[in-house]
């Protein structure tokens, strides 16, 4: 009981003191702390207690630091190979998200901000943990299928053709397929792929309606929306964040999920968000910012051929 009471205390204070130094949610950041490394630390306390028994009542003496050291060399390796795998998927996640923001110097930074607000708005919605982090790995990755779609760099001021819409839309489907023999990004996947779906049914690749589209893509469309605004483009300044919550709230019902956005203002309400800053002139980018809403709604008023049922 003093184990587990020390490592809730421990991990609180840790979390409280991320929460004031970086703004990070307590919630994600306990969380995160308890479902990492919470079994470990009371797996230490039961195998002190187990120590303390064997010496004194069992009557086991000195020979019970040989009897526990077994249990705590094996604990001790799991939890090593725990870390080292967390360590590897940050890597694997680091060197995909930089291999995206090559190729656009207005996206650097991004994907991270949109799996920062996607973790916000998803412990807004109460999602647990284990979903939580597949939300944020789906934010992460979002964009990923640039990668093999983006041909569309250009100064055409014109507006999207279908040809070019048919491009676009095939981007997340791009992106599952990039991912797909990642064993630990398996339960992100369809939230990649469907986080240019609309409300109402007209966004892609499979023109969902509604709830049918799955909680997580709802989540980052609303993020991926919300952080377009707010990073600046070439012809348009960014939002600063209440004009860009203004602008999100009136897309509720249509192109975006009114329970994610009312979330958003509440979101909003308890953390800060920085405007972008945009990239020196001349860095080069895509004409076109398909996570701006405007872009929506024009995809959306181009006919394409629904996929619905398809597999990823």
């Amino acid at each position: 009981m003093a184990s587990l009471v020390f490592s809730l205390v421990n991990f609180a204070s840790i979390a409280m003191i991320v929460r004031v130094d970086s703004g990070e949610s307590f919630q994600s950041m306990f969380l995160a702390m308890l479902t990492t490394s919470g079994l470990a630390q009371m797996g230490y306390g039961v195998i002190g207690l187990l120590f303390v028994i064997l010496w004194v009542p069992a009557q086991v003496g000195p020979f019970s630091a040989v009897l526990i050291l077994l249990p705590l060399f094996v604990a001790q390796w799991a939890f090593v190979q725990y870390a080292e795998e967390e360590r590897a998927h940050e890597r694997t996640l680091a060197a995909l998200v930089a291999a995206g923001e090559t190729r656009d110097p207005y996206a650097v930074g991004h994907s991270e901000r949109v799996a920062r607000l996607s973790v916000l708005l998803g412990e807004g919605l109460g999602l647990g943990p284990a979903q939580t982090e597949a939300l944020q790995y789906a934010a992460i990755l979002h964009d990923i299928g640039w990668l093999g779609a983006q041909a569309w760099a250009g100064s055409d001021t014109k507006a999207p053709d279908k040809s070019l819409s048919e491009l676009i839309a095939r981007h997340p489907a791009v992106g599952v397929a990039l991912l797909s023999d990642i064993a630990f990004l398996q339960d992100s996947l369809d939230s990649i792929k469907h986080h240019h779906e609309r409300w109402d049914g007209r966004g892609y690749p499979d023109q969902l309606v509604g709830t049918d589209i799955p909680l997580a893509s709802r989540i980052i469309a609303v993020a991926d929306s919300f952080d377009s605004l707010t990073r600046g483009r070439p012809g348009r300044q960014a939002l600063p964040s209440n004009r860009a919550l203004q602008v999100v709230e009136s897309r509720a019902g249509t192109h975006l999920d009114p329970t994610v956005v009312a979330v958003l203002a509440r979101v909003l309400e308890r953390h800060t968000w920085a405007v972008a800053e945009p990239p020196p002139e001349g860095a080069g980018a895509p004409l076109w910012d398909h996570d701006d809403p405007v872009m929506s709604d024009m995809l959306a008023g181009i006919d394409r051929p629904a996929t619905a049922g398809q597999g990823s």
